[in-house]
């Protein structure tokens, strides 16, 4: 038997091993590298798996990005190889690489970097998933090779994997925890012994601080930091140690051991809550039974975390003291990063840091900085000066070096090797490991060969091919009715892929699954036969419940309202179906269509109202002569969308000088207006300065400019100001001028085609 450690070995990041045994090939994991810069090789050799002839098949231990960021890759070059894993790791993975995909494509607007792998490789990967349940046996050959999973803590679905061959028995730890988590229970150590074990060796140069003393420490300093009128940045990993945190403050608030203040959740991470709240199975037992009891535990109505959309991001850090829980854990993009360049610079706020710090990544960076003396850091495209509080927990969902000493010496292999560790985690592990066992550190590239008896068994299961989360078929016995949970459980997986359900109830008077979502009327009305289904496939009856709907039909509003226009007041809900908004937008058409839109999207009846003078905040004065905060912004968005100009973001900046940053689309579209800025400064009393181009939203609204016929071959490449893009035809004559001229007069740009 021959194991081929093709990335992963002497780093974290990048884990890819291939075991080779009689004629049969298995790849486990595939993943890249995690933070470092730009000049990081973010994938493992691949080319080394094209040299061994190809693969039986690939298994998977968990969806983390370090361990499944290249299968693409690999499926392309093996489009019909069969991928193994349990059910909870295929529904996150799904969540992962659709998040992978988006950033490799607003890499490719912004930077014109060329994604690792298109659209289509990820969902025909997904499509030769099987699915195997924790503890089953299953064969990969014809009397050479079997593998077992089994739960190893670390995260939701994750896994260690044993094989069984007629040359030994190998056991990989893949990631795994020993100490108990909020969220999973830890590793379930095989009562079979290993001839080898590969084990992760993350922190083998470190011991973990007592558990529940950490996390009580975490929750006070963010209890102290919001109490004393500041807000708290935790970026965090979206799989495992976001929910982690969530629970530790939701748990601590709930006991009334610190007060209770907003949590704010934001990126990847709101995906990955709900798909924990899907798959009760594989939590531990006490979250387990209050998502039975409950369904997501992280949003539920007593909660005080709440996701925060898109639109409401840039709103978060001009808003009340708060915790703000959001990927990516690295700050290497996402939300995070955005608040981070926020609250630094504010003595009264913190960031702390509660995962795995690659040196190099921006996270790494920031824990520098409390320990040197130097008090900025380029974030993104910001050089942001650092004056907030910064500390670090440790909060880890891996094995410190004592944990995977004793597990190795409780498995008694003849052999161990050490990977998924940097040199100086392993070099300080090896020596703690038993002197019974073989103890080998393997580099990328390098290949194990041995031989030992043969292991092979009976296999215990056949694993299933992965379909889309659709209505399970149940029994509709009278027995299969009463047990809610069951049933519970079962209309979670079913409505999975429906956006609009928020939460899933049962009332066991009624025997009646309850489905809470924003807009009642018009989701029966378009899923009247779902509805329908869903109650006779569970045998009950199906009541559909408003949830949130103000909140949610604010959101719709701002996602619909054209440029300059805006939502003044909270909606008002009445009893009869009416919702009245006040919204400042141009009367006539617009009015009417926004009317009609939001009228076929929620099935209420609404109203629109241009906003009076009652209810508006009046300008106030501070003592130093300033126009309060909250009323400058307001008075800076009235002034610019009367001369025209869409306001995208307003905020204070406190470097060089204390001043007022006013977002555009691009920062050329004040020009002309240095009269406006210059009665603006009196009147607020703040010097006011453009924020620079708006990519993102300089390119959607360029898109929306241009005629449906047209046929855009490649994204937008801006130079300053002039926007050059490559059609399939030539636009010619009346048609290119307009075109041409509204790009001039509306984003002031020349456009080149």
């Amino acid at each position: 038997m021959k194991i081929h450690f093709i990335g992963g070995a002497q780093e974290v990041g990048g884990s890819c091993s291939v075991v080779e045994v009689g004629s049969r090939r298995v790849l486990i994991d595939c993943g890249q590298r995690m933070g470092g810069g730009a000049e990081v090789d973010r994938l493992p050799d691949l080319q080394r798996v094209q040299e061994l002839g190809g693969l039986d098949a690939i298994l998977l231990t968990h969806a983390h990005a370090d361990h499944i960021g290249a299968l693409p890759l690999i499926h392309l070059a093996y489009p019909q190889v069969p991928l193994y894993t349990n059910e909870a790791t295929l529904a996150l993975m799904k969540i992962m690489l659709a998040d992978s995909l988006k950033i490799m494509q607003m890499r490719w607007l912004h930077e014109a970097e060329i994604p690792l792998y298109p659209e289509h490789a990820v969902t025909s990967m997904l499509g030769r998933v099987e699915v195997v349940r924790p503890g089953d046996t299953f064969d990969l050959g014809e009397g050479e090779l079997q593998a077992t999973f089994l739960l190893s803590g670390h995260v939701l679905g994750a896994c260690s994997l044993t094989l069984d061959t007629a040359e030994g028995r190998v056991f990989f730890t893949g990631d795994y925890s020993v100490d108990a988590q909020r969220t999973v229970d830890p590793i379930t150590v095989p009562t079979v012994r290993p001839h080898v074990v590969v084990t992760e060796a993350t922190y083998g140069n470190r011991l973990h601080a007592h558990r529940k003393a950490e996390e009580t420490r975490l929750a006070e300093a963010v209890a102290r930091v919001v109490g004393e009128g500041g807000k708290v940045l935790i970026p965090a990993f979206a799989l495992g140690r976001a929910q982690e945190v969530l629970l530790i403050l939701l748990s601590e608030q709930k006991a009334g051991r610190i007060p209770r203040f907003p949590i704010f959740v934001d990126g990847m991470v709101r995906n990955v809550c709900q798909i924990y709240s899907l798959f009760p199975e594989f939590l531990g037992e006490r979250l387990r039974k209050q998502v039975e009891r409950e369904g997501n535990p992280f949003f539920s109505e007593a909660s005080a975390a709440r996701a925060v959309s898109q639109t409401e991001r840039e709103s978060v850090p001009l808003g009340e003291p708060c915790c703000i829980v959001s990927s990516s854990g690295m700050l290497t993009g996402g939300p995070s990063q955005f608040y981070a360049a926020e609250l630094a610079s504010d003595a009264k706020n913190a960031i702390f840091i509660t995962g795995y710090q690659d040196e190099e990544s921006p996270g790494g960076k920031v824990l520098a900085l409390a320990e040197g003396t130097e008090r900025s850091l380029r974030l993104g495209d910001r050089l942001v000066q650092f004056a907030c509080q910064i500390a670090k927990y440790n909060l880890s969902a891996h094995a410190d070096a004592v944990q995977i000493s004793s597990l190795v010496a409780q498995l008694g292999p003849r052999q161990c090797y050490l990977v998924h560790g940097d040199e100086g985690a392993r070099a300080a592990l090896a020596p703690m490991i038993s002197q019974t066992t073989e103890t080998l550190l393997p580099r990328n590239g390098e290949v194990a060969e041995f031989a030992f008896a043969p292991s092979l068994g009976r296999a215990t299961a056949r694993p299933q091919r992965a379909t889309p989360v659709e209505l399970p078929a149940l029994q509709r016995g009278p027995k299969a009715v009463k047990h809610g949970h069951a049933i519970l459980n079962q209309a979670r997986k079913a409505v999975a892929l429906i956006e609009e359900v928020r939460q899933v109830g049962w009332r066991p008077e009624s025997q009646e699954l309850l489905l809470y979502v924003p807009f009642p009327k018009s989701f029966q009305e378009r899923r009247a036969a779902f509805v329908r289904e869903l109650g006779e496939r569970l045998g009950a009856g199906v009541v559909v419940l408003a949830k949130n709907t103000a909140g949610e039909l604010a959101e719709l509003v701002r996602r619909r309202l054209p440029l300059g226009a805006r939502l003044v007041k909270a909606p008002s809900l009445f009893p009869d179906g009416r919702a009245v908004l006040k919204v400042r937008l141009a009367d006539g058409p617009e009015r009417q269509r926004l009317a009609e839109v939001l009228r076929r999207e929620t099935g209420l009846v609404v109203e629109l109202e241009e906003p009076g003078e009652a209810g508006e905040a009046r300008e106030t004065v501070k003592a130093d002569g300033r126009m309060e905060l909250n009323a400058a912004y307001r008075r800076v968005r009235e002034v610019l969308g009367s001369a025209g100009l869409a306001v995208l973001r307003c905020g204070k900046k406190d470097s060089p000088q204390e001043h007022l940053e006013v977002g555009l689309l691009a920062p050329w579209l004040l020009e002309g207006h240095e009269q406006l800025l210059q009665a603006l400064e009196g009147e607020t009393g703040y010097p006011i300065r453009p924020a620079g181009a708006n990519l993102q939203a300089l390119e959607k609204r360029a898109r929306e400019l241009l005629p449906p016929a047209w046929q855009v071959l490649k994204p937008f490449q801006w130079s300053g100001r002039e926007a050059r893009l490559t059609v399939a035809r030539l636009p010619q004559g009346p048609e290119l001028e307009l075109v041409t001229r509204k790009f001039r007069e509306e984003l002031g740009v020349e456009l080149k085609i």
